[in-house]
């Protein structure tokens, strides 16, 4: 009897923990992100920098060791 008992109460436990996940997109709204567009943009220029700036060291190393 312990046994059956023991096996129904797992599963009990089991079907508690199942989470039940909406239809509906799980993502938050852009429009509700306040800088989110500004934060893109600035992160657009910086990458490009980087990339000249690498671009740049490269050339310089080039020109010295080249």
């Amino acid at each position: 009897m312990a046994l059956g008992a023991r096996a129904q109460g797992s599963r009990q436990r089991k079907a508690a923990r199942q989470v039940l996940v909406e239809d509906t997109d799980p993502g938050i709204p852009l429009n509700q992100v306040p800088f989110f567009t500004k934060d893109l943009t600035r992160l657009g220029i910086t990458v490009a920098v980087m990339i000249v700036l690498m671009l740049a060291g490269a050339q310089v190393l080039l020109h010295f060791w080249g």
